[in-house]
């Protein structure tokens, strides 16, 4: 009996963790040009996404007195355990210091949606030019 209600709880646990981060963002680069901007991410969910919103941010906000550098959205069908990339045009944007990337909000096929609330743990760190 104690064994089942340790399961039951890891479960409850895992559960928990996929339903605060169904999308989890792998990478992040600019390219050597400066001119584009890539996501790589992959759906941790069960459900199918259709629409991944994500938000830039400067960590060094006191260098640029601005935090939000930027967001983007990548729109398309991304399966259950699947992995995509997506590029995204950056041109005369200075993404220079520690930036952030979060995903702030996944759309699902079935029109329901996840937001990011409190301490997002869906984000990576990478460095600008």
């Amino acid at each position: 009996m104690r064994f089942l209600l340790i399961a039951f709880i890891a479960c409850l646990s895992g559960v928990s963790v996929v339903a605060q981060c169904p999308i989890q963002p792998r990478a992040a680069s600019l390219d050597a040009s400066g001119k584009n901007f890539t996501i790589r991410y992959y759906n941790s969910s069960m459900r199918t996404a259709q629409d991944v919103q994500f938000v830039l941010v400067n960590e060094d906000a006191s260098l640029t007195g601005q935090r939000l550098v930027q967001s983007f959205s990548a729109r398309g069908i991304l399966r259950p355990k699947q992995e995509r990339e997506a590029l995204f045009p950056v041109s005369g944007m200075a993404l220079n210091g520690t930036m952030e990337l979060e995903v702030s909000r996944v759309v699902f096929a079935d029109h329901s949606m996840w937001s990011a609330r409190g301490n997002n743990s869906c984000k990576i760190q990478f460095n600008g030019h």
